[in-house]
């Protein structure tokens, strides 16, 4: 007799898939980011304290004419906005000794000056003629205040570019451009230098499609105040 076995099916219930864990790679810095975190630590060390005084040599020449304009100052400066300037040496040796000081916003500055006159002081409009640069540019359009406001705004695109050697000591180098610059609608780029370590500034310039800057102000010492005399 033969006995037939049936055979024995086994099922395999096949395990769940194990999905697949995609880990998204981190973001990379773009120069431009770059620059501009860079940028905005500088204007942060500007910023940290309440006052400063700064020693500045500061060059412009006129991109309409013949006048060129070289002048050392100490400018103090205090937030809100209160900036006084003053003057150590200047092109018109007449000039040295003066005294100029405003408050942003108000329209107006208060002017004291060298010499003989020294005791006398008077009010002038922002736009007079006597205390513009060659290029008519107001006092409050080109103070550290003025920067910061400008160059803060993102129709400006900043990159790091490159780095330069001043007095044996390396300096980042920030260029930065705008479609339509609202200091000056001549200005190509602007340059602003400052030391990789504490982002304190060195020089800011501003170019008009030249190889060399037609204004140059550079930071010979910033110190950090509490507070600036009246």
């Amino acid at each position: 007799t033969t006995t037939t076995v049936p055979a024995t099916t086994t099922t395999t219930t096949p395990k769940p898939a194990t999905p697949t864990v995609v880990t998204p790679a981190p973001a990379v810095a773009t120069v431009d980011d770059k620059g501009r975190k860079a940028l905005d630590k500088v204007f942060a060390f500007i910023q940290a304290s309440n006052a400063f005084e700064a020693i500045i040599d500061k060059n412009e020449k006129s991109l309409s004419g013949s006048k060129n304009q070289t002048q050392k100052i100490k400018m103090l400066s205090k937030k809100p906005g209160r900036v006084k300037f003053d003057v150590l040496e200047h092109t018109n040796p007449n000039t040295v000794g003066a005294k100029l000081s405003y408050t942003r916003g108000s329209g107006k500055a208060t002017v004291r000056p060298g010499g003989a006159l020294k005791f006398i002081t008077k009010e002038f409009p922002m736009n007079d003629s006597n205390i513009t640069t060659p290029n008519e540019y107001t006092p409050d359009q080109v103070d550290f205040f003025a920067l910061i406001e400008r160059l803060s705004l993102p129709t400006y695109k900043a990159e790091l570019n490159g780095k330069s050697n001043i007095d044996g000591k390396d300096v980042y180098l920030i260029k930065i451009t705008g479609s339509n610059n609202s200091l000056d609608s001549k200005i190509t780029h602007e340059i602003i230098g400052f030391d990789p370590t504490t982002f304190q500034p060195v020089f800011w310039e501003a170019y008009a499609g030249e190889d060399l800057p037609y204004m140059k102000t550079t930071i010979k010492s910033f110190t950090a105040l509490s507070d600036i005399p009246d």
